[in-house]
């Protein structure tokens, strides 16, 4: 049921960068389209903004990639000046109205009710993830090709937050097992 027919899904966009040096585009990572009090944002990583100094970031307009204006937002670098080193890792674009607009048709906004809101989860769960991985991203003449993904698994508990130096209101941290993993496209583990 969670990954079958999920209207979740169709909020998360592939984000690409067209390069200012050399005009090519690639994929570079995913967004989660969100509308709040009246105004629609684009959620990423702040590793995914960053890119946004290397050419014009897009996301699925209606016809073709489109560059999204609006207002964007990004974490500070940490201390260290590597972005490796964020725990946060968030950014953010407030869309202006052309560019909800013009978003492609597939596109669909969450409103708050679809969200929670709670500082804390108040019990854990099983949480799956869903996105573009930009290694899977593939740029053939002018078309963008790119696989959706998603990763399931069960919440870990609070003492392995703290070994990690989290918490659990600001991240989500789940066990995923790489070597039994099941792939919906091909109907196995793999």
């Amino acid at each position: 049921a969670i990954l079958h027919d999920n209207p979740t899904f169709a909020a998360t966009v592939p984000i690409a960068l067209a390069r200012l040096d050399t005009q090519k585009s690639e994929l570079i990572g995913s967004g989660v389209l969100v509308r709040i009090a009246d105004r629609s944002f684009l959620l990423t990583a702040a590793h995914v903004a960053d890119f946004k100094s290397k050419g014009r970031i897009m996301i699925p307009g209606k016809d073709c990639f489109t560059s999204p204006g609006g207002c964007y937002s990004t974490m500070n670098l940490p201390p260290s000046g590597n972005r490796d080193d964020d725990k946060l890792d968030v950014a953010y674009i407030c869309l202006d109205h052309d560019s909800v607009y013009d978003l492609h048709s597939s596109c669909r906004t969450l409103e708050v009710q679809d969200l929670s809101l709670e500082a804390q989860p108040i019990r854990r769960s099983v949480y799956t993830f869903a996105g573009f991985p930009w290694r899977k991203g593939e740029v053939k003449r002018d078309a963008i090709s790119t696989e959706f993904g998603t990763m399931s698994g069960a919440e870990v508990q609070e003492r392995e937050y703290e070994a990690l130096g989290l918490n659990r209101s600001q991240h989500i941290v789940i066990r995923f097992n790489r070597d039994r993993s099941f792939s919906e496209r091909h109907q196995r583990v793999v």
